[in-house]
Order: structure tokens, then sequence, then C-alpha cells
């Protein structure tokens, strides 16, 4: 496939991303009108798990990648994000409700 075509399905999947954000800044702001226009979202979701299914099996049908050296490669990628997030989020909830104190954090369980 070439790089023309495959940058509009990555466009495709880049607008239902979007759509998902929107729908869930709607969700957890109650001042913001327009929620029955995002009622049907679920759709933004399952067109971007099918998008990503595509271009998964895209990666996986070229001869010089095998499934094992994908799903290495895939983790190794995003494994310092997951850890990044995880410290971060701890740090925001400690700063959001506890006032920055770690130790009252962690005596609340």
């Amino acid at each position: 496939m070439n790089s023309e075509k495959r940058n509009g399905l990555i466009g495709m999947r880049v607008i239902a991303t979007l759509g998902i954000a929107l729908y869930h800044f709607e969700l957890s702001s109650p001042f913001v009108e327009g929620k029955q226009i995002m009622s049907t979202a679920y759709l933004f979701v399952e067109f971007f798990l099918v998008m990503s299914v595509f271009f998964m099996e895209m990666t996986l049908s070229r001869k010089e990648k095998t499934s094992h050296r994908v799903i290495v490669g895939r983790f190794i990628r995003i494994w310092p994000a997951y850890i990044m997030g995880l410290i971060l989020l701890q740090v925001m909830y400690a700063i959001k409700w506890f006032s920055g104190n770690y130790i009252a954090w962690l005596k609340d369980g």
C-alpha cells in the first residue's frame, strides 16, 4: 500500500481518536452543551478498533517481521510511557486530594 493511502487511513484513525476524546471531555464537563451530538460515540470506538486491527495486519503481513518481533517492539515502545503514566497518576492523586502530603495518602489506603 502506498504511503498516500496509508496516510489517509491514519488520518481517519486520528479523527476517530478525537471523537472519542471529545466524548470523554463532554462526560467530564457538566457545562458543555450538545451531549446529544456525541450520543453515538461508541461508533468512534468501534471504527478506531477496526482501523487498529487493519494496521496491525498490515504490519504482520510484511514478510521480514514476525509476530514475536512486532510484539517485543511494541512492548519496548509502550512500556516507558506506561510506567511514567503510573508515576504521574500517583503524583496527581497526592496533589489533588491530599495537597501533596504523600504520607497522608499512603496512610489513608
